[in-house]
Formats: C-alpha cells, sequence, structure tokens
C-alpha cells in the first residue's frame, strides 16, 4: 500500500492529517500484523517444522552430486529452471522467514498437484514433449542409409552427426530410427524409462498437505532460534540482477546506444 494511499484513507475515514513519518511507521506495522514480524518469525522456526512434519511425516531433502555427463539424461544445459523458480519467489523473499516458506510450500503444492493431474489421464505412455521430439527425428529417417552388419549393429551414412545428442538425452537419434525403422522394430521400445508416463506418475504420485494456520501449530521444548545480526546496507535493496557485458554488447537483450543518432519523433 502506497503511503500517498495511507494519508488520504486516514483524511477520508477519522478527518486526520497525517505526515509521512507516521504513514510509514502504520505501513510496517500493518505489514506485521498481517505477515509477520521479520524476528518474530525466528520464534516460530520450531513450530513450523514441527507442522511441516505432521502434516507431511516422512517427508526430508537431500542432495546428491552426479560425476558423469552421460548419466544426466537431459539437454537442459542452462538454468533457466532456476531462474523461473526465482522470478516467482521474488515477492515472497521479501516476507518474513515462516511467511516466505508458507508461500513457497503453497506453491509447490499446488504445482506438484496440477501436474499429477495434467498428465493422469493421458493415453500415450510417453510424454507429449518426448513424442513430438521422436516423431521429428523420425521424419527424417528416409535421407539416411542404413547397412546391417548384425542384428544389432548398423551402419548409417550421411553428413551430419547427431549422437551426441542421443548420449545427452537418451532419446533415440536419427541413426537409431533409420536402424529400427529398417528392421520393423517398435520405437517406443528404445526410448529410456524416465522419459514415459509411469516414471513421470512414480514420481509426483507423493502429496504435499496442506498445513494448520499458526494459531494451531504446537509449541516446542526446543529454544528460540536467535535472529542473525541486522545490518543496514547502503542504497536500497536491490532485486533485479546485475546486467552483464554480454548484454551491454548486443548478445542479449541490452544492446549499447554508442553511436546510434537520436531522432524527435515530430520533425524525423
Amino acid at each position: 500500500m502506497k503511503i500517498e494511499d495511507i494519508k488520504a484513507k486516514a483524511q477520508r475515514k477519522w478527518n486526520l492529517g497525517v505526515n509521512e513519518t507516521k504513514a510509514i511507521r502504520a505501513r510496517f506495522k500493518g505489514r506485521d500484523m498481517v505477515g509477520g514480524s521479520f524476528l518474530g518469525d525466528y520464534t516460530r522456526i520450531y513450530a513450523y517444522c514441527h507442522e511441516l512434519l505432521r502434516a507431511n511425516p516422512g517427508s526430508h531433502t537431500h542432495s546428491f552430486q552426479i560425476n558423469k555427463r552421460t548419466t544426466n539424461k537431459c539437454d537442459v544445459v542452462l538454468n533457466n529452471m532456476s531462474k523461473a523458480f526465482n522470478s516467482v519467489i521474488l515477492e515472497s523473499r521479501s516476507n518474513p522467514l515462516v511467511t516466505m516458506l508458507e508461500e513457497i510450500g503453497t506453491y509447490c503444492m499446488e504445482i506438484w498437484g496440477n501436474n499429477r493431474v495434467r498428465f493422469q489421464n493421458l493415453a500415450d505412455d510417453v510424454l507429449l514433449n518426448i513424442r513430438r521430439k521422436v516423431e521429428r527425428t523420425n521424419s527424417n529417417t528416409n535421407l539416411w542409409m542404413v547397412r546391417i552388419s548384425d542384428e544389432h549393429i548398423f551402419e548409417v551414412k550421411h553428413v551430419v552427426n547427431p549422437a551426441e545428442m542421443w548420449e545427452l538425452t537418451g532419446l533415440p537419434c536419427v541413426y537409431e530410427l533409420s536402424s529400427t525403422k529398417s528392421r520393423n522394430f517398435k520405437v517406443d521400445d528404445y526410448i529410456p524409462g524416465y522419459y514415459k508416463k509411469s516414471r513421470y506418475m512414480s514420481v509426483y504420485k507423493h502429496v504435499i498437505y496442506p498445513i494448520n494456520g499458526s494459531n494451531l501449530w504446537v509449541r516446542t521444548q526446543y529454544p528460540y532460534v536467535k535472529p542473525p545480526k541486522y545490518k543496514k546496507m547502503l542504497g536500497r535493496p536491490k532485486k533485479k540482477r546485475n546486467i552483464k557485458q554480454r548484454d551491454i554488447d548486443g548478445i542479449g537483450r541490452k544492446i549499447r546506444r554508442t553511436g546510434l543518432i537520436a531522432k524527435c519523433s515530430r520533425c524525423k
């Protein structure tokens, strides 16, 4: 809520003139009453975790690391997924700690449920995007020449070499599709299991249950968590990312305006 709106509402409702300092204090107090204060949320961390484990028993987190590049069957080599997630929680990050966790948990619960319902009635065993990729590659198999050496050994000749993409994603490349079509094999048998509906539904079969309100949380015997020391930084808090040199040089969206001729919209 803007400061001008608070001053106008106080003037309209109580016929009082409120200065800007009082309006700022009222806005901070109202935000703390609605979303919880930043320091007060640290006293609710154990109660929130206890309620989260009560509603979702057996939930835990773990981290893993993939050593070999070929074990990760995915062609997404950028961090677009993390950028998309950070853009969703942009407003939640400015809230107090427990309020932020509650909003992120609600978002994940909704996305989890929508993905589960979305593919529940899928007739095809292979996911939609994977089916389109395989069909697109399968349409170019007539441009390749296949010579058989053994039952599962072939020689395929053409100018392009897509074998690296096959090793990266696990999807059958045009080499494999040309070979399978020459022997009348079923293409779906060569699509990995993690691209099929059964594996997708096994990932989203677990339900993220909602939790009760903060007035129903059980107080634990653990001591309150102390918040970190607050240090006020110079300037206004920054939410946009830093512009890199490649964005300024024209590789990204930002283009340097040096050397451009500015023209008026009237005189041209």
